[in-house]
């Protein structure tokens, strides 16, 4: 959950180089305090907002509780014409908190994207700010540097980038439905056998297999939901799905590849790619 509401302070505020670093606000893993419904009424806009940040329905249930910090939102994607990366004023990713859309058929993450400022791209502080934050590990942030600099090296020699999500450049790509239910056992193949199903521009049925998947190929997954419906980050309405989608537990984007973006938004896969290993029960008449 996107949220810049009034917390309480920590429980517990630990000093650490990160601390000293960037003082400013919440540490990841602390935890704090929402406040009531009725405290955060009075911190809002006459639009319902704080610092361009909507309190919408789903958000009602979490106040009052105590919850940890997950990330500190030190930048967004804006999905619409600009796609660029912008920061917003404050905001905070709190853990196991995830809001289901069902309150929703218009979206207001819209609002988030239009008041921050946008990044440059040469702007070195917005790799920065996520280690300082304690959204990456050092190791982490040393990884992907490692990767940002081999895959420049590898555009300088026109070379494939690292990692590479290989495609099968089919002009029409399979969508075969396997009716998976909620909570089957999946497996994910690797990148080369979905590849299979991707066109020329790493797509099935318009749906992009990208590097943040590559990660997740092979190791077991339970299937979460389906989906048929999704928001339009553009327009911010709802639209139905032309081919059904899934999202499988634990596999969020971890914004490497977006300089680190916090939103950790779950990642969508066509059911044509994960193999099913839930034993299926065959009834028998005679």
């Amino acid at each position: 959950m996107l949220a810049s509401l009034p917390l309480t302070a920590p429980k517990v505020t630990s000093i650490s180089w990160r601390r000293l670093l960037a003082p400013q606000g919440f540490g990841v893993g602390e935890s704090v305090e929402v406040l009531s419904c009725e405290e955060i009424q009075l911190a809002l806009d006459d639009s319902g907002a704080l610092e361009g940040v909507p309190f919408m329905a789903e958000m009602q249930p979490h106040c009052g509780r105590w919850s940890r910090i997950a990330r500190r939102v030190d930048k967004v994607y804006d999905y619409d014409a600009t796609k660029m990366l912008r920061r917003p004023d404050s905001g905070v990713v709190l853990v196991g908190l995830r809001r289901d859309g069902a309150n929703h058929g218009v979206c207001r993450y819209t609002q988030i994207v239009a008041a921050p400022v946008p990044l440059s791209c040469w702007d070195v502080r917005q790799d920065l700010r996520p280690l300082l934050a304690g959204n990456v590990t050092i190791l982490a942030f040393a990884a992907a540097l490692l990767a940002w600099l081999l895959n420049g090296e590898q555009g300088f020699r026109g070379r494939i980038p690292f990692p590479d999500a290989t495609n099968g450049g089919q002009s029409r790509t399979p969508a075969d439905a396997k009716n998976l239910a909620f909570h089957d056992q999946v497996r994910v193949p690797g990148s080369m056998e979905i590849g299979k199903t991707l066109d020329a521009e790493n797509c099935n049925c318009e749906l992009r297999f990208d590097r943040e998947m590559i990660r997740h190929c092979h190791p077991q997954h339970a299937l979460v939901s389906r989906v048929d419906r999704i928001i339009d980050d553009v327009t911010g309405r709802m639209v139905r799905m032309k081919t059904l989608c899934i999202l499988l537990h634990d596999m969020v984007a971890t914004g490497e590849f977006l300089r680190y973006g916090a939103q950790q938004e779950y990642l969508l896969w066509r059911e044509v790619w994960p193999n099913s290993e839930t034993p299926r029960t065959v009834e028998y008449k005679g």
